[in-house]
């Protein structure tokens, strides 16, 4: 019987799960994004560095990640990123249950906005972000080629933003 699933925020010991977590949520892009997405190459010392300079937050169930994010304070904003479920737990609102964990994070921390980038290459994802409240803000370029291959989104928060995270119990 699976265990309810809990929050937290991800440890160092943590990182070989969240690495493999990564690796296997961001599977079904390989060879289909140039260039590759970084999440294909994560090991538990790539995550380890992460989190020297950003924090993150899991789902975790039996004491395993199933889901992740990460977050970075910038100058005027909370950058999130490296949002990752793994396929056999997606649909169940595990990734929404995170953006507002990292929302949540960065009014803690005096922010106003959360901003992220997504793939030009992943309409579906960028619609996903636009349904939670994300507005395109920008496009960045491929430095290789000097095309388009991104969009910024971004997210104005106040202290009313909906949340749902409070219907997950702490790790």
């Amino acid at each position: 019987m699976e265990c309810a699933p809990s929050i937290g925020e991800v440890l160092p010991e943590h990182a070989p799960g969240i690495a493999d977590l990564l690796r296997k949520s961001f599977a079904e892009f390989e060879g289909k994004l140039d260039p590759p997405s970084g999440a294909l190459f994560e090991t538990a010392e790539s995550v380890i560095k992460l989190l020297e300079t950003s924090g993150a937050f899991a789902v975790f169930i039996d004491s395993q990640p199933v889901a992740c994010v990460f977050f970075r304070p910038d100058s005027d904003f909370m950058y999130l990123y490296r949002l990752g479920v793994l396929p056999a737990h997606r649909r169940k609102g595990l990734g929404r249950l995170l953006i507002d964990c990292v929302q949540a994070k960065a009014l803690e921390q005096g922010f106003t906005k959360v901003r992220l980038a997504t793939r030009l290459a992943l309409p579906g994802n960028i619609a996903y972000y636009e349904r939670l409240g994300y507005i395109r803000c920008g496009v960045g370029t491929n430095t290789a080629n000097n095309q388009p291959f991104y969009t910024v989104l971004e997210k104005s928060l106040s202290p009313k933003t909906k949340s749902s995270h409070d219907s997950v119990r702490p790790a």
